[in-house]
């Protein structure tokens, strides 16, 4: 049988040899087209094998594990060589840049507020042996290692975004995925300033960061300079079901909005009515499938809300939203909703 099978074969094999120079000769435009076709077919195969990127996101199981593994090093030996603990990594983002971006209302500017509250939600992190913490920017400046990281990684960045819009396109054309519309319209940012959310998303996927916090406030457009405008309330937006770092975020998610709710209202934008959004397009929380860290950004209230305008109210409430966004993380890792609320 084997054999029959090769003889037939290798006949095939002369004709096609033998009529190869005849067909050329009486058909050239469609050995062309068929040339190009099959050329078009290899550059394609290859295009796609350039743009597949490794994919490495924390699951719910994975958290957990290191959080309890922390638990148990702390308890033995490895409590007196810090680097042997496996702490959970956690990098807060405060919203916008230096100096440049986001909301403002009579003398508050969220940018700064931003960073008012991640250095609060640092400290009580701080606290706690199982974290080890990471922030960005303060008012002034990035972080020394992400100026650093964007200046000698620019081109890197630039590839690998375009590497990830051109899988995640070649997916939605295959259908292996499909990508819902935003529920809420987002400003779009330049250029410069997508890249740099790239560069912390690709940084934290390469330092092997666990959970990543954005941390912003709110406003609606139009309404009128120095006059409140009518939504309140705070929202999570998390990556959408068809991203690698959706599950566990959302797990994460909703252990924190539980604490928020308890003492402050959900959004009543109605995109953001459900307290937790699934959102497509933030580059933040990983668009394109970008993002290995259970990502989120919270959106702590609207910058015009009462508990805004004195510093007083300001940084009670900024305590308050530190204290319930802490204890929503160990609810998530420990399951321990009895913990004794850590003020500072």
């Amino acid at each position: 049988m084997f054999s029959s099978t090769r003889a037939y074969f290798v006949v095939v094999l002369c004709l096609f040899i033998f009529a190869a120079p005849w067909i050329a000769t009486n058909y050239p435009n469609q050995v062309d087209r068929l040339a190009g076709t099959f050329e078009n077919i290899v550059m394609g195969a290859a295009s796609q094998a350039a743009t597949v990127i490794f994919h490495n996101p924390r699951t719910i199981t994975e958290l957990q594990t290191k959080y309890t593994s922390t638990t148990l090093a702390m308890s033995g030996r490895s409590a007196l060589v810090p680097e042997l603990q496996p702490k959970v990594r956690i990098l807060l983002v405060p919203g916008h840049e230096p100096g440049i971006g986001g909301t403002e209302f009579g003398a508050l500017k969220e940018r700064n507020m931003n960073v008012e509250l991640t250095n609060d939600l640092a400290k009580i992190l701080e606290t706690d042996s199982h974290f080890q913490v990471f922030t960005t920017r303060d008012d002034d400046s990035w972080n020394q290692t992400l100026s650093a990281y964007f200046k000698d990684n620019w081109a890197a960045i630039k590839t690998w975004q375009k590497d990830s819009h051109n899988e995640m396109k070649h997916l939605i054309s295959i259908g292996s995925s499909t990508l819902p519309v935003s529920k809420v319209i987002h400003n779009k940012v330049p250029t410069n300033i997508a890249l740099r959310l790239y560069g912390i998303t690709k940084w934290a996927n390469e330092n092997a960061i666990d959970v990543v916090i954005h941390i912003h406030f709110n406003d609606i457009p139009n309404h009128k300079a120095n006059v409140p405008g009518k939504n309140k309330g705070f929202a999570i937006y998390v990556p959408v079901g068809q991203y690698a770092n959706s599950t566990t975020t959302k797990a994460v998610a909703n252990a924190v909005s539980n604490r928020l709710e308890k003492d402050f209202s959900i959004s009543n934008l109605p995109g953001e009515s459900s307290g937790i959004v699934d959102e497509p397009d933030l580059i933040a929380i990983g668009a394109n499938n970008t993002a290995d860290a259970a990502s989120m950004l919270i959106e702590y209230g609207y910058i015009y809300e009462p508990q805004f305008q004195t510093t007083t109210k300001r940084e009670e409430a900024f305590r308050t939203m530190a204290n319930d966004t802490y204890l929503g993380l160990l609810d998530f890792f420990s399951g321990d909703v009895r913990i004794t609320p850590r003020y500072f």
